[in-house]
């Protein structure tokens, strides 16, 4: 199971190219951060979804509905 998670992970640190709304206290906690949006960086990212594990299943869920929704969306295109 570490091996897929661990999959799971690098497929989403390569194929993530931005966040909205993630904040400091998203990332540090609420008693640490503040409110304040975090810009998205790649490096930043992979530290981010190495302390949050529980975002990697998230995450992935998230990127294959996206692939998916964009397959169709190309076969639909195609098809006209």
């Amino acid at each position: 199971k570490q091996i897929a998670v661990e999959a799971m992970r690098d497929i989403v640190i390569d194929y993530t190219v931005g966040w909205y709304g993630v904040t400091e206290a998203d990332l540090l906690g609420e008693g640490i951060g503040s409110s304040d949006p975090v810009t998205f960086s790649r490096e930043l990212f992979a530290v981010v979804i190495a302390d949050h594990s529980d975002w990697v299943g998230l995450a992935f869920d998230r990127l294959l509905k996206l692939a998916n929704d964009r397959f169709k969306e190309r076969q639909e295109a195609e098809k006209n």
